[in-house]
């Protein structure tokens, strides 16, 4: 049975209950402490959920494929795939996770290796710049 490690990518409290839980993680106001004490206490409650949380190494065991960022040294997991073309309707698709993906255009990445000869031919940094212009808008 394989095993695989990885780290998570960072995440608030509130996002990890929300994902978890599939609920909201809100403070709700005592009416016993009045509305001085309730505003103090949902500034802490909100100070305490949205700061950012780091899960640590995470070792999981089964019979399931993980793919891992490809990037030596980087223990995420692979949830990017590279989209340079390398022939018979065929991309690179070598797992990156979304710190070492280079984004070029709405869901089109590229892995480090083919980022640079992509800006070299293209000679631009992405495919659709942003914000979009407005292709419907009457000309001037």
């Amino acid at each position: 049975m394989p095993c695989y490690r990885y780290r998570p990518e960072p995440t608030t409290q509130r996002q990890a209950i929300r994902e978890l839980c599939g609920r909201e993680n809100e403070y709700v106001p005592d009416p016993k402490l009045g509305e001085a004490n309730n505003v103090r206490r949902k500034a802490a409650w909100d100070a305490k959920n949205d700061e950012v949380i780091d899960q640590g190494l995470i070792t999981m065991c089964g019979d399931f494929e993980m793919s891992m960022c490809h990037e030596s040294g980087c223990d995420r997991e692979g949830l990017l795939l590279c989209d340079w073309p390398m022939g018979r309707s065929k991309t690179c698709d070598l797992p990156l996770c979304p710190g070492h993906a280079r984004e070029i255009g709405d869901d089109r990445h590229l892995c480090p290796i083919h980022h640079p000869m992509w800006v070299k031919q293209a000679g631009v940094t992405r495919i659709n710049p942003w914000p979009p212009r407005n292709i419907g808008a009457p000309r001037k």
